[in-house]
């Protein structure tokens, strides 16, 4: 379970939606709670200091202690009775404050809430929320301020959490196991949660393998042969996260389409009511490895895969680190470049 919860508030009713996880998660694993708030005024886009003058200096300083007394009126909430609770204030640019929080603090993952954009600020890559998620040094869960918190009463008591995981390289498949294990225990899923471990395969490739004069049979061919691979591959994944598997009601999945993000959020939007009754939702939660999507050709609209999930889906979704190749074990290296030369 995750013992040192980082959660980022901003002073909004929407980024206090995270606290009930974070209470939660906390309580069932004895651990900490870290709330954290940035303070940006008087700092460039880039990060570097305007702070020119000691009036904007103790402009700031005011700032800070509001938002200290803020945090103080958070930590002794009702919500975190029973709590450990630790606060801290910075000032700087948001996510390189946040990294630097987990880093000082220890903490093992960060729970963060996500506003709603509507229009063309929806579109544009490169927010806070979806920055801290790319490049954070420990799993990221991001709770849409619009969506459903993986607890009752949006899961009914006995039913099963379901997970949905993103995999396009299996050497990163351990990590986003272990990380989903951890949250839905420090959840308390009271029945045996249910795992789909689902590969998007775009039908280009099938075609590229058999060459221009390819048959629609011939493409099909090749996407159950890579159907059965991926049933394969997942052989080779460590033991321990073949333990977690097996304590939950595993199943796998192949998604044909072009557009990763567009396929997965489908897959794990199915059976969700127009009447909005996130009980009745096909999947709970997504994880996926902070580089799910990476080998599609092109961004769209200039956003990346892993942004297009975080801003398009309600759903909660767990970002894990991507693992660095050099620390990938040999033996899953060179499944993954095996993979590869197949694409």
């Amino acid at each position: 379970m995750f013992t040192r919860i980082l959660v980022p508030l901003d002073g909004s009713p929407a980024a206090e939606k995270a606290l009930p996880i974070a209470a939660r998660l906390a309580l069932t694993a004895q651990g900490t709670l870290v709330l954290i708030r940035v303070i940006t005024m008087g700092t460039h886009f880039n990060g570097k200091s305007i702070l020119t003058s000691e009036a904007l200096q103790s402009l700031v300083e005011t700032e800070k202690q509001k938002a200290l007394d803020y945090l103080i009126n958070i930590a002794t909430s009702p919500i975190l009775n029973d709590i450990e609770v630790e606060m801290d204030v910075s000032w700087g640019q948001v996510a390189p404050s946040v990294f630097e929080q987990v880093k000082n603090h220890q903490c093992d993952l960060i729970l963060l809430s996500r506003k709603h954009h509507k229009g063309l600020k929806h579109l544009l890559p490169g927010s806070v929320a979806e920055r801290v998620v790319m490049y954070a040094p420990v799993p990221v869960f991001l709770i849409h301020e619009n969506g459903p918190l993986p607890i009752f009463p949006y899961i009914a008591l006995g039913q099963p959490t379901c997970v949905l995981m993103g995999i396009d390289d299996i050497a990163q498949t351990s990590p986003v196991i272990k990380s989903a294990s951890a949250l839905l225990a420090g959840l308390e899923a009271g029945a045996q949660p249910t795992i789909r471990l689902a590969r998007v395969i775009s039908p280009y490739t099938a075609a590229h393998q058999q060459g221009p004069q390819a048959s629609m049979l011939d493409i099909m061919n090749v996407v159950k042969e890579h159907q059965l691979k991926h049933v394969q591959e997942f052989q080779d994944i460590d033991e321990n996260s073949m333990e977690i598997i097996s304590s939950a009601c595993m199943s796998e999945s192949t998604l044909i389409g072009t557009d990763y993000a567009n396929a997965l959020i489908k897959e794990a939007e199915t059976n969700i009511p127009e009447n909005g009754d996130q009980n009745e939702a096909h999947f709970h939660l997504l994880a996926i490895s902070s580089d799910f999507g990476k080998n599609q050709q092109a961004p769209h609209l200039g956003n990346t895969t892993l942004e297009r999930i975080t801003h398009e889906t309600q759903l909660p979704v767990l970002v894990v680190p991507a693992l660095p190749t050099a620390h990938i074990p040999p033996t899953a290296q060179a499944i993954e470049t095996q993979i590869l030369e197949t694409l």
